[in-house]
């Protein structure tokens, strides 16, 4: 999509700083400059034994 769309990092951007959870779940992360709206943010991480 984003070969026939210039400015398509753009609008994704946007919309994903509109709609953290569509970024989130995109994603599967958000950053640290990211709030949620109660301000709250959890860094997941997973471990291997």
């Amino acid at each position: 999509m984003s070969r026939h769309v210039p400015s398509w990092p753009c609008v994704i951007e946007s919309l994903f700083a509109a709609d953290l959870s569509a970024k989130f779940a995109y994603y599967g992360r958000l950053t640290l400059g990211d709030v949620t709206s109660n301000g709250f943010y959890l860094l997941r991480r997973s471990s291997c034994p």
